[in-house]
């Protein structure tokens, strides 16, 4: 039973909480006033969790030379496979 109202009261809280966090993120404008001035932080510090987040967001990884480029032929040809269709 006490888990019954610890619940409840939970909920309750996250949808009080819930709205309030949402009105602030749309009452924010942007940080920065275009996407070009913009740094890889975003609007957060580069040393903070969403900072550094961020900034890995816009690391691509090498492409190995080794890599290869598979087509769709490539799947249709697969041994068992032929029912695939790729529209």
């Amino acid at each position: 039973m006490k888990r019954l109202f610890a619940s409840a009261g939970l909920m309750v809280l996250s949808c009080c909480l819930l709205p309030s966090a949402a009105q602030d993120k749309e009452t924010k404008g942007p940080c920065h006033p275009s996407l070009s001035t913009c740094p890889k932080s975003g609007c957060k510090d580069s040393t903070s969790p969403d900072g550094v987040e961020n900034i890995l967001k816009h690391q691509h990884p090498k492409v190995p030379d080794d890599f290869v480029t598979l087509t769709i032929d490539d799947f249709q040809s697969l041994p068992g496979r032929s029912h695939l269709e790729f529209g």
